[in-house]
């Protein structure tokens, strides 16, 4: 189970590159629609995680443009899709990072004392919703 749009995402795109990676392709029409099919799958299964549905077609736009170009055989497609797939990863872990810092940073600085600083999140809160 997985929870928080963010992760749903990660785990959605992150699944399938697990998926494809060990599958050789012979054609990259049978590449795409496999990817495509997949994605519309997790996004029909998850309609309200926002995140999937764009990083849903984020991902099939790179896979139906990488199908359309003759200088890409459909093994450097479906590395390209695997690469992608980790830089989202990766993005994700450094926007949270970022965010995490930003806000770490701003509440530090309005706090006088030294007692306890208490802070209530809500919703797609770090870790705990997404890749980091």
């Amino acid at each position: 189970m997985v929870r928080g749009a963010p992760a749903i995402a990660i785990v959605g795109c992150l699944s399938l590159a697990v998926e494809i990676y060990p599958e050789e392709y012979e054609s990259k029409k049978t590449l795409r629609q496999e990817i495509e099919g997949k994605l519309n799958y997790l996004v029909s299964s998850r309609p309200t995680a926002v995140n999937m549905k764009g990083a849903a077609e984020e991902m099939i736009a790179l896979a139906n443009d990488l199908a359309k170009d003759d200088s890409v055989s459909a093994s450097e497609m479906k590395q390209r899709f695997l690469a992608a797939t980790e830089a989202m990863l990766q993005k994700d872990i450094s926007d949270n990072m970022a965010i995490g810092t930003h806000g770490a940073t701003a509440i530090l600085s309005n706090v006088s004392g030294d007692g306890p600083i208490r802070v209530l999140t809500h919703c797609n809160t770090g870790s705990l919703a997404t890749a980091g």
